[in-house]
């Protein structure tokens, strides 16, 4: 069982009457030489790590400071420090200070590839001193770089999100000049070979759980494994300076960064685009999916990103995804693997640089199960495209609106924003974006009305709230279905928009998506037993006579002929009987002007209502 044995060290050196004064040691285990694959760590004799593993790592634990410190290497067969392979002689440690010591190289450099740039590889202790349990501010995640690859070159780190963090160069062996510090979020790093400029490999890093640590990234393992008795490939760690899972824990939580790109020829540079990825498939065989983006190479496939996943009506953020390369970009239902292929999509020529991409996933398992489209629409599963996507609007003080209509059984609609009258979209149909790209205009409150495009009734009427949507490109789409009875009882139709991003938490994967209030006409009769706008025409006061068949919550909004409000009234729920509202319509321009009576936040009845103030 692996366990640490430092209480016994501590309790033998106080034996001898030394003073108890203790530094602070996290110690990893970097040797990729398979001989070495699990040892015992010993310090002044006494075993203090039994069976360490390859890529583990230490809590940070109490050394004796100010004696002399010996710390020997053993294999995990060891019962004494006499079978000891290596042994470093440390000096004494401060008294109170904190160390990141590595154990890297490997046992015979003899029986491996030698350093590109002539570094020692030999087995050996790598000590920073002073290290940082914790982050300086403790909102930020502090880290500190460690090149431990023994056939890597002197590399540059570049943390993509964060300009101005690029490190010096750091050959095999060497640390980071220093902590990095910033707040934890998601970030991609770029390993760069400092003596070419060539991008070697690019890492994917969730560092919200590493939030108020600091945290020790490490190169490991070899570039080249066949050369080198096929040991642990190249890859980049993190070791956190405890165990998030288990506070009580003796080894720390040590976490594998995803590769996020491989750069393998040396004309390769770091060349992006931008996708969000959107689950609007109504079908409820189909409730998550999870989305993998590989780069195509000759029927090899190099996965780019880890999976996304992504519940019905949800939207990741904006993903950066390597472009001018081969992609295939597959679907499965959710924790399948690719193989379990739902829909493909190639892009043979690759995402155009610095472009981005809405990928809506939307339609149906088995259509024949479900309603025809009514324009004749097919409605099988498949990616919806739009390539010149926008994450922000072109205005800073503006949205910019995408639709897409993606309900399988509506027909083909007109959208009306009534607040801005001459930005209406005509004529789309099933799996249409917009036809003119982007709608702008100001994030304030909208009535948007979706109107059968060959009958010109209205569909439905929603209303959104777009404020906190204010500077962002957003794609609003279409969902569900218009007749659930005859669709499997799936999800009824609804309007909902994706933002670039997540709104309450800048690190999540996934992004707000808004669902916007939704109206449905119904028949007066339906509803009411009486209705009646008297007197009307109206100059001075207009008065809303009313009873409804059942009791409801019921709200009155009196907007004018742009849809612009005027007066609300949320009345609750309104019991049946004979009711009303008197409203004063003297202050007003004569003209037309409609009374909208809301029912059940849902149904509603349009009532015209004419001013005459001559």
């Amino acid at each position: 069982m692996k366990k640490l044995s430092i209480t016994l060290l501590l309790s033998l050196l106080a034996i001898f009457g030394l003073q108890a004064q203790n530094a602070n040691v996290q110690v990893i285990h970097n040797s990729p030489d398979p001989a070495a694959e699990t040892v015992d760590v010993y310090v002044n004799g006494v075993l203090s790590i039994d069976d360490f593993s390859f890529r583990e790592a230490t809590v940070y634990m109490p050394i004796p400071a100010n004696v002399s410190v010996t710390i020997d290497i053993a294999p995990d067969t060891s019962t004494t420090v006499a079978s000891s392979i290596a042994n470093f002689n440390i000096g004494s440690l401060i008294d109170g200070e904190n160390y990141s010591v590595i154990v890297n190289g490997v046992i015979d450099p003899n029986d491996f590839t030698a350093n590109p740039d002539g570094a020692s590889t030999a087995l050996d202790l790598y000590i920073y001193q002073p290290a940082r349990p914790e982050a300086q501010p403790q909102t930020n995640v502090d880290i500190l770089t460690f090149n431990g690859a023994p056939d890597a070159p002197s590399i540059e780190i570049n943390i993509r999100e964060l300009p101005g963090t690029q490190s010096d160069s750091i050959a095999y062996g060497n640390f980071s000049s220093g902590y990095e510090s910033f707040q934890p979020q998601n970030v991609i790093i770029d390993l760069i070979n400092k003596s070419t400029g060539d991008s070697i490999v690019s890492y994917s890093a969730s560092l919200a759980i590493a939030g108020g640590a600091g945290i020790t990234v490490f190169t490991s393992g070899f570039i080249d494994t066949a050369a080198n008795q096929n040991a642990p490939s190249f890859a980049l760690y993190a070791a956190l300076p405890i165990n998030f899972q288990d506070p009580n824990a003796d080894l720390a939580t040590v976490l594998p960064f995803p590769v996020y790109a491989v750069y393998d020829n040396p004309s390769d540079t770091l060349v992006y685009s931008a996708a969000q990825f959107i689950h609007n498939v109504s079908d409820p065989g189909l409730s998550s999916v999870d989305v993998h983006v590989f780069e195509d190479t000759s029927g090899n496939f190099n996965q780019l990103i880890d999976p996304v996943s992504l519940d019905f009506r949800q939207a990741s953020v904006y993903l950066d995804i390597p472009a001018e390369i081969p992609l295939k970009i597959v679907v499965t239902s959710s924790g399948n693997g690719i193989e379990d292929s739902l829909v493909t999509l190639d892009y043979s020529g690759g995402f155009v640089e610095n472009q981005n991409y809405s990928m809506i996933i939307s339609g149906l398992l088995n259509p024949a199960n479900f309603e025809a489209n009514p324009n004749g629409q097919s409605t099988g599963l498949e990616f919806f495209v739009y390539e010149q996507a926008k994450k922000q609007a072109q205005m800073p003080t503006n949205v910019d609106v995408l639709f897409f209509h993606g309900a399988t059984d509506a027909p083909a609609v007109d959208i009306d924003l009534r607040e801005f009258p001459g930005t209406e979209v005509e004529d789309i149909a099933y799996g249409d974006f917009s036809p003119n790209g982007y709608t702008s205009f100001t994030p304030v409150d909208v009535t948007v009305d979706i109107i059968n495009n060959a009958t010109q009734d209205v569909l439905v009427t929603d209303t959104a709230s777009l404020s906190q949507a204010g500077t962002f490109g957003i794609t609003v789409f279409a969902s569900g279905f218009l007749d659930i009875d005859a669709n499997q009882n799936g999800a009824p139709f609804a309007l909902y928009a994706a933002l670039p991003v997540n709104t309450q938490d800048p690190n999540a994967s996934v992004a707000t998506a808004l669902q916007l209030a939704l109206y449905l006409p119904v028949s007066e009769v339906e509803v009411f037993n009486e209705l009646s706008l008297y007197p009307n025409p109206s100059a001075e006061f207009l008065r809303v006579n009313y009873s409804l068949k059942e009791s409801s919550a019921f709200e009155i909004r009196f907007v004018d002929a742009k849809g612009r409000l005027i007066e609300a009234r949320d009345l609750g729920t309104v019991s049946t009987g004979n009711n009303y509202e008197e409203f004063n319509v003297s202050g007003l321009a004569s003209g037309t002007y409609f009374m909208q009576m809301i029912i059940d936040n849902k149904g509603f009845v349009v009532k015209p209502v004419v001013v005459s103030n001559q």
